[in-house]
């Protein structure tokens, strides 16, 4: 079977890679406050009311990010309904979303149909028996409904690959909605360039949420512009600049899209402050009611992590001694970060060893909160993280799964309550880690072999940060004033040149995707004709397909894919 994918030519400056976009780079959406959708029938699999209990979560889901979506008895011209026939789209085809919509980008008709030969299951941990939990199906469907495409965050539920659990929306499918249908919310612009002051189409730039550890994305145009929307106030972000990994997802705007602007291959870096690369630490960017909109001016394309160079010496040593990683004597701060990496072992590594120095801070009601996030990095290892106070272990966090989904978290996170004796509040950090199981791993990433570079140092950032209770709620703090330090005095990227957009329209530029034996499926956009009749006739159109391969299951590997 072939299926002919076509992307959406963009023209405008900024774009958020999780929208849609007609032509003429409007996103899709609907206008209207509530949006009533029609349950036409049920799965051949699951009982009607189950059927309706599964999608009344999915559409509570996104409801939250204030699409308002509402199913409803009555007729409407929005629906979801489960179909026998799907040759039309093709016999792996799990699922499409139709959208009709005019030039403007308002939906005018949208009908999510899944397929119902598919193997298809009413439960959460439908993995278990080589099945696909419908919530999965329709959550991502859902988001192709509202407007969004396809993101390259890890957790995402917009992700084009399937996972178990992806039902559950992560931090990068509620950011694309709250920009559609949201107006309370944060936004951090810049611009993305390299050596000698080149913009760099493409790139993504994920916004690391401080409060949760997940991440928030978008792509730099061709003049390295970009604005990563929709993000929640009151907390701190850190951002990691990568290449894009399947730019045939994009809108054909970003076609010639380039990543080789290294003397090695370019992998991603974080956004540091000129002049004190040798710190490790990524910027914080902080967002409040008072400071919703921050630019953060020029972003480099960084050629390695800039992890500091004590850090890298440690490394060398069997038994390495702790780094100072936070002094409070002589840092009045109440965040900071530390970028670190490990190498693929099959064993336990040696520990990183971080000092926090914390003896300075008034700990009254004052904890310290701790996240190790590397899971979005492409990162393929497991890690523990040693909590010790006063030279004595206090707890040791490790990667954990979800009872429900089966599904595994490798980023690790801890609240550690400060001592009324400030004496205690010598604190270290000890972190090592290993290689995943291949079992294991299939669990984690579905994407393995495109998102996971093998042989290579892997990223992971320590987020340090105090919080406080406040009335029996653990709130961050953040630091009152905040100086940002932009690239433009030390831009790396030595090879980097011009790269223009590509201005070819639909028809003129589109790939074609094979899927023969046991093939990763792939969700894409197709330019259908518009209707001939009924709401939104004459109207521009398109379908957003979820698919599947018949032989869905990797059995070795326990793993399904989806798109």
């Amino acid at each position: 079977m072939k299926l002919l994918l076509f992307s959406f030519l963009f023209t405008g400056h900024v774009f958020a890679h999780q929208n849609t976009v007609t032509k003429s780079g409007q996103k899709l959406y609907f206008p209207e406050n509530d949006i009533n959708l029609e349950l036409v029938n049920s799965p051949s699999q699951i009982s009607s009311l189950k059927t309706r209990e599964i999608v009344e979560e999915s559409l509570s889901a996104w409801t939250q990010t204030g699409t308002r979506l509402k199913l409803k008895s009555a007729p409407s011209v929005h629906k979801i309904q489960f179909e026998n026939d799907f040759s039309r789209y093709g016999s792996s085809v799990i699922g499409v979303t139709e959208i009709n919509f005019n030039s403007a980008g308002v939906i005018q008709k949208a009908i999510v149909k899944i397929n119902n030969n598919a193997p298809l299951s009413a439960s959460k941990d439908a993995q278990k028996n080589l099945k696909i939990y419908l919530g999965d199906v329709l959550s991502h469907e859902l988001g192709h409904f509202i407007g969004l495409n396809h993101s390259e965050v890890l957790s995402s539920t917009m992700f084009y690959e399937s996972f178990a659990g992806q039902h559950l929306l992560g931090a990068d499918d509620v950011a694309g909605a709250k920009s559609l249908y949201s107006s309370n919310w944060g936004r951090i612009r810049g611009r993305v360039m390299g050596g000698e002051y080149i913009p760099v189409l493409g790139a993504q730039v994920k916004a690391i949420s401080r409060k949760t550890g997940e991440a928030i994305s978008t792509v730099s145009d061709e003049e390295g512009n970009f604005s990563i929307q929709g993000l929640e106030l009151n907390d701190s972000y850190y951002l990691y600049i990568s290449p894009t990994v399947r730019v045939s997802d994009l809108p054909s705007y970003y076609a010639n899209t380039q990543s080789n602007f290294c003397p090695t291959a370019y992998k991603g870096g974080f956004f540091t402050a000129c002049g004190v690369e040798e710190s490790g630490s990524a910027q914080s960017i902080a967002l409040s009611d008072n400071r919703m909109n921050v630019d953060v001016g020029v972003v480099s394309i960084s050629c390695s992590l800039r992890s500091s160079p004590a850090y890298a010496e440690s490394k060398l040593g069997s038994e390495p001694d702790s780094l100072m990683f936070w002094d409070s004597f002589s840092e009045n701060i109440v965040e900071k970060t530390q970028i670190g990496y490990f190498s693929s072992l099959s064993t336990w590594s040696n520990w990183d060893k971080f000092k926090l120095d914390l003896r300075a801070i008034n700990p009254a009601n004052k904890f310290l909160k701790l996240n190790l996030v590397a899971h979005m990095f492409g990162n393929p290892l497991s890690y523990e993280m040693m909590i010790l106070v006063d030279g004595e272990e206090v707890t040791t966090v490790g990667i954990s799964e979800d009872p429900l989904t089966l599904t595994l978290k490798t980023d690790l996170e801890y609240l550690l309550p400060l001592s009324a004796d400030t004496s205690l509040n010598e604190i270290e950090v000890h972190i090592r880690a290993r290689t995943v199981g291949e079992v294991l791993l299939s669990k984690i990433f579905p994407a393995i072999s495109e998102f996971v570079t093998p042989n290579t140092q892997y990223p992971y950032l320590l987020i340090a940060g105090l919080a406080e209770n406040r009335l029996g709620q653990i709130t961050n703090l953040a630091n009152d004033q905040q100086l940002l330090s932009d690239n433009v005095s030390c831009l790396d990227a030595p090879f980097t040149y011009r790269v223009a957009k590509n201005d070819v329209t639909d028809n003129e530029r589109s790939t074609t995707q094979k899927q023969d034996g046991l093939q990763t499926p792939s969700c894409g956009t197709t330019q259908l004709p518009p209707p001939s009749s009924g709401p939104g006739s004459g109207l521009m159109s398109l379908t957003l397909g979820f698919l599947l391969s018949l032989l869905f299951w990797d059995l070795k590997k326990n793993k399904k894919t989806l798109s």
